[in-house]
């Protein structure tokens, strides 16, 4: 435990445990004391900045007790600033007096909505005697920070990081929406019995998944409350399980099987269902993912022999191997927000660890150690 400094102009200084109206001596020496209390979930950890009439006076955590000295008596702005955007105060800015006899207090009170950010999502799938199960997880791109999301596989968010998507498997298949910090879940597909891999526009006005009410796996669209869900394909082959939006939200692209159902093939479809385009020749190709800037889609394909990580350009032209690696299994490429890194899951020593390259091909660099389960990305967060 430590008691504030000897009295020095205008320093900021974290109060825990002496008494509030004395300093060291005894005698009365503060002139300011600043509460913050913070509530909810995605806090900002740097906490935030205190201002006294426009200037910075220090930092204050997000749960804190500070104490401002010898301020000259009259009446001051004090501001707590740097609130992150998923975070709201209704008292940011308050006017205190201060006097030479009574100390002055400002009290702020920050409340927090549940909000993920620059994180990557997957799924890890574990295996025990009687049975496995899928869990959501969110971690850093370094690797730090893991922390389970909810059960359930093939998470992705809302545009503004506030709701998530996911695939329930229990009962039967069904695709749920509840908010990041566990709160609301509603099953958005309860009358049907396969229903999976949703993922949300970029837009935040629809969610594409996949589906087996019409007897075979096929795309379908609806909007995020549940409504208006109908069939986007009607091929009459399998569509393989989750898609790509493009940055737009006009078109989605996915595999497809070959009409034996010995491969598959990369489609373009558009969100209304028109243009339906196949851009991939070879019948070996699969999870193509959009790039950020819509001019580029990675994918997976075994044309090289073994399975690896290739790159093309939207239209299909160009295509390009990424990975160059053993006969592992490369799967599930997708795109850093920013377009510079595609992180996938490889199996080699440890079964499905998650690693993340840059959009060249070069520094693959491991995010998650295994070999605690199959780790598979779903999304990589701004």
């Amino acid at each position: 435990m430590r008691c504030p400094p000897l009295p020095v102009p205008l320093i900021l200084v974290a109060f825990n445990g002496c008494s509030s109206g004395d300093g060291p001596t005894g005698t009365k020496t503060l002139s300011l004391t600043v509460d913050v209390a913070t509530v909810g979930h995605s806090q900002n950890p740097d906490g935030y900045h205190v201002r006294l009439n426009g200037s910075d006076a220090g930092l204050a955590a997000p749960d804190d007790t500070l104490f401002l000295f010898d301020l000259e008596p009259g009446e001051y702005a004090v501001e707590l600033s740097g609130i992150a955007g998923n975070c709201h105060s209704p008292s940011a800015l308050q006017t205190v007096a201060v006097s030479a006899t009574e100390h002055a207090r400002a009290s702020f009170a920050v409340a927090c909505d549940s909000v993920l950010k620059g994180v990557i999502l997957f799924t890890r799938i574990t295996t025990a005697p009687g049975g496995g199960k899928s869990e959501v997880f969110q971690i850093q791109p370094d690797g730090s920070g893991e922390q389970l999301v909810t059960e359930g596989s093939g998470a992705t968010a809302s545009p503004d990081g506030r709701q998530i998507v996911f695939t329930r498997s229990y009962p039967g298949l069904s695709i749920v929406r509840m908010n990041v910090d566990g709160t609301v879940p509603v099953d958005l597909t309860p009358s049907t019995t396969y229903d999976q891999c949703p993922v949300w526009s970029p837009d935040g006005g629809w969610i594409a998944f996949s589906s087996m009410r019409s007897g075979e796996w096929q795309l379908y669209l609806m909007r995020p409350d549940g409504r208006d869900q109908h069939r986007l394909t009607t091929s009459g082959r399998q569509e393989a399980c989750g898609v790509s939006w493009s940055p737009d939200a006009s078109r989605v692209t996915f595999g497809r099987s070959t009409v034996d159902f010995s491969g598959s093939h990369v489609v373009v479809i558009n969100a209304d269902g028109t243009g339906e385009q196949v851009l991939s020749a070879e019948p070996v190709d699969g999870s193509p993912a959009w790039s950020p800037d819509g001019t580029q889609i990675v994918f997976n394909s075994v044309r090289s022999g073994t399975n690896q990580i290739w790159l093309m350009q939207a239209d299909g032209q160009s295509p390009q191997r990424l990975t160059t690696g053993p006969e592992f299994f490369y799967g599930r490429p997708l795109w850093s927000p920013e377009g510079a890194e595609v992180v996938f899951d490889r199996s080699d020593v440890n079964p499905g660890t998650l690693y993340r390259m840059g959009a060249d091909g070069t520094n693959i660099t491991p995010v998650t150690s295994g070999p605690t389960g199959w780790d598979q990305p779903s999304q990589w967060l701004p």
